[in-house]
């Protein structure tokens, strides 16, 4: 019997209950022999991770998890710095199987796959209930949550790229700063823009945007809310004059 890369990719994403990227290009494919059972292999998978804010450790449980369950053998390597790290080994030809990294960060590692399109689609990876579980992953998912042009970038009925939490994402103010102005919190966007100009006139901006990356998820959703939905798949497709016109 013969594991394809893409076969083993799918399978780690299972078990992870998160769907990374795959970073094989679709002329890439590679075989690893397996042996035993069903759902056994004793292939290599390698692994890159980004490290965010909740650390190494769940990544590392995951690939202990899969080892347990399949009998393949999985070559981790998590860093806050993944992107550089992959970016020369990529330039080579030496992929890793399986890419755990957003889209939107400053080097633009992820989005060169989107675009080069070089990903493999995990639409599979919808179709599988977890051990444990009785609802495939596709189901557990939100209406919205996929089939929208993020995750699938080319319009169609791909899915390059998968959630791996949901999270609110919404407008926080200063609550001391109102306070002492008298200020009550708009209710409507005319009341909105309207504190606006009382913030200009005291030299205080209305609305700050720390830095990129955590707060894209915001604006995404603002673009929509504004604009429809025709709107915001103009902007995700880049459309000539989209901004200015």
């Amino acid at each position: 019997m013969q594991l394809t890369r893409r076969a083993l990719m799918v399978g780690l994403a299972a078990s992870a209950a998160t769907v990374p990227l795959a970073a094989c290009s679709p002329g890439s494919r590679t075989t690893a022999s397996t042996s035993g059972g069903a759902g056994k292999a004793s292939g290599v998978i390698k692994v890159a991770a980004f490290e965010n804010a909740y650390g190494a450790a769940i990544y590392k449980q995951v690939a202990e998890a899969f080892e347990k369950a399949t009998g393949a053998k999985v070559e981790l390597t998590v860093s806050k710095t993944i992107d550089q790290e992959l970016t020369p080994q990529v330039a080579a030809g030496n992929f890793p199987d399986v890419v755990f990294m957003g889209v939107g960060g400053k080097t633009g590692f992820t989005d060169k796959f989107v675009q080069n399109k070089s990903l493999e689609p995990l639409n599979d990876i919808l179709k599988i209930t977890n051990k444990g579980e009785t609802t495939t992953v596709g189901d557990k998912l939100l209406p919205g949550m996929v089939g929208n042009l993020t995750t699938n970038p080319y319009d169609d009925d791909r899915l390059m790229l998968a959630p791996t939490f949901m999270a609110p994402a919404g407008l926080v103010y200063n609550k001391t700063l109102f306070k002492k102005n008298g200020w009550t919190l708009p209710a409507t966007w005319d009341e909105f823009f309207a504190l606006g100009d009382e913030f200009k006139a005291k030299g205080v901006s209305l609305f700050t945007y720390p830095t990129a990356g955590y707060f894209d998820t915001f604006f995404f959703a603002l673009l929509s809310s504004i604009g429809g939905d025709d709107y915001f798949k103009k902007v995700m497709s880049y459309e000539k004059n989209i901004w200015t016109g």
